[in-house]
């Protein structure tokens, strides 16, 4: 199909059939208008289409084009000096890949969610992720070639609303960019056809090791790639919460004389029963203790008294290292998740 005219309108069409194929046409007309359009069927596809002039995609705020269906506009080609502009479209079940995103601009559209119950849900991302991970689940992802245009798309799209100034998508498409990248860590070194078993077991080991024991993994399941606070925060609680455990397992801090008044806040009791302290206030001195580590700090009433057990000095060690680590790393998030 060719339209050529200087102008071509589809201004309040309605397309009611299950599929709408514009697939392989040429739009000539130096102006092309879809306002208003509806598009009522299960599929509308746009794929391979060669746009030669500016293309306009727009419909009111309350009835978003493309809610109804899944879209495509999979390889889609812009010649140069030409515009396609999406305003106030649903993109939540639009596929992108292989389209250059260069000359498109994204005005108020709506782009599809996380789904998941845990990390990640704050996120808008690309339907074509959700694509890629219904066909990773269902084994049916043949080569890393999806993942390697899917992180093309988010590099685009993360340049552009940078550019744009609307940090709070930039957030989103840099963890599905980072998203993308660790998973083709495990695309890497896949097994030659005929290799021996021994061969395929140790490709796949090396593909397991550089996925889940990389910076990025870290990364990752520290802070949601430095743009979750939420999830940053409750990993910095469980590391406090599960060193705490540890310190009162080793008896840290130990009982001190009864002459140390500094004790007498952990105790809540007259200076004569510090040395028979119950259960609960054993676990809130070790909390006490594991908090004072976490932030570095040096409360006196903790100075003298940590035993010296080899075992006590190699957690004190690690939630030392590890639990700043993470303050850093919830400050990120929560600077990042601020400009969203």
């Amino acid at each position: 199909m060719n339209f050529g005219s200087t102008t071509t309108n589809f201004i309040r069409a309605a397309f009611h059939g299950e599929v709408c194929n514009f697939s392989r046409a040429k739009f000539n007309a130096q102006t092309t208008n879809f306002l208003g359009v509806q598009f009522n069927g299960k599929t509308t596809t746009f794929s391979l289409v060669e746009f030669h002039g500016n293309v306009l995609f727009s419909s009111n705020r309350a009835d978003r084009m493309f809610h109804k269906g899944v879209v495509s506009f999979r390889r889609t080609a812009v010649t140069e000096n030409v515009e396609i502009v999406f305003d106030g479209a649903n993109l939540s079940k639009t596929e992108l890949l292989g389209a250059d995103l260069g000359r498109i601009k994204f005005l108020d559209v709506k782009w599809n969610h996380a789904a998941g119950w845990w990390r990640g849900r704050w996120r808008m991302r690309l339907y074509d992720e959700e694509c890629w991970r219904t066909k990773r689940q269902n084994n049916t992802l043949k080569t890393d070639s999806y993942l390697t245009q899917l992180a093309r798309l988010y590099r685009a799209l993360k340049a552009y609303y940078r550019q744009t100034g609307e940090y709070q998508f930039v957030g989103c498409f840099n963890y599905g960019l980072m998203e993308v990248q660790w998973h083709q860590r495990e695309m890497e070194d896949q097994p030659p056809e005929g290799a021996s078993r021994g061969k395929r077991l140790w490709l796949w080991l090396k593909r397991k090791s550089r996925k889940w024991l990389s910076w990025e993994a870290l990364y990752r399941f520290s802070s949601g790639y430095g743009e979750d606070y939420a999830w940053s925060a409750l990993v910095l609680g469980g590391l406090i919460v599960g060193f705490a455990a540890i310190y009162w397992w080793l008896g840290v801090p130990a009982p001190s004389p009864p002459e140390i008044r500094g004790l007498q806040y952990i105790s809540f009791g007259a200076p004569a029963a510090l040395h028979q302290t119950s259960f609960w206030r054993e676990g809130l001195a070790a909390l006490a203790y594991s908090l004072q580590t976490a932030s570095i700090g040096r409360l006196q009433y903790f100075k003298d008294f940590i035993p010296r057990s080899l075992a006590a000095e190699v957690a004190y060690t690690f939630e030392s290292i590890l639990s700043p680590v993470q303050i850093a790393f919830f400050a990120l998030a929560l600077r990042n998740s601020s400009r969203r």
